[in-house]
């Protein structure tokens, strides 16, 4: 009798091990494997994207050099009390223009022909988010979706982060604008909407939609 009951206890706690250890371990692993996959999936595959494209816009960049441009870069740094350097690049890849780097920003216009006004207003814009650091909080934000990409909040928080950013830089830039002026940058909003597939290859641009651009034009 007690020999049974000694095999009873061995199978039980056999049965009980490979329940609660193997299993729960397999289980673990799988679960695991699963989000390093969407984290290579939509981190690490962004990344490489981003790298790939911004090498190439390097190579089809050039620094700005228009002598109006430069003195309207330079009043605004003296207005807006910008203490980082950064560099202004001109190329005819992008369709709107963005800014990235953090420790070495650069700004990245478009060649499309703008008026003195719609170049200052652009570049003010761009460096609103330079001297809010917005580039550095939108990277942390990229991070943490890509840590939860499985969480569909995570994301629609990203998605409205950027869109109150966005709006918030557009107030800044439109300060003391008149009605006309406020004009002309609406118009240049929905200009610069049809972006390329490209440039959705920068992270920092992650959450431009057509309903965001709408509302932010309505917020003018």
């Amino acid at each position: 009798m007690s020999n049974d009951v000694s095999e009873l206890s061995f199978v039980r706690d056999k049965t009980i091990a490979n329940a609660t250890s193997f299993g729960g371990s397999l289980i673990f692993l799988i679960l695991l494997a699963v989000w390093f996959i969407g984290i290579f999936a939509l981190g690490i595959n962004q990344l490489i994207k981003e790298r790939a494209f911004l090498k190439k816009l390097d190579k089809l960049s050039e620094l700005l050099t228009d002598g109006t441009s430069i003195e309207t870069k330079n009043r605004l740094i003296e207005e807006m009390g910008i203490k980082k350097d950064f560099r202004v690049f001109m190329n005819s890849v992008i369709p709107s223009p963005f800014i990235i780097g953090f420790v070495k920003p650069r700004i990245f216009l478009s060649k499309n022909s703008l008026s003195d006004l719609e170049t200052e207003l652009i570049l003010k814009h761009e460096m609103t988010h330079l001297k809010a650091k917005d580039y550095f909080y939108r990277r942390l934000m990229f991070i943490l979706c890509v840590m939860y990409w499985f969480n569909p909040a995570v994301h629609i928080f990203l998605d409205k982060f950027i869109e109150i950013n966005e709006m918030a830089c557009d107030e800044a830039t439109l300060k003391n604008c008149s009605a006309g002026e406020r004009l002309t940058y609406a118009k240049l909003l929905r200009d610069m909407a049809c972006s390329k597939p490209d440039i959705e290859n920068i992270i920092c641009l992650t959450g431009k939609t057509a309903i965001n651009l709408q509302r932010r034009i309505i917020n003018i």
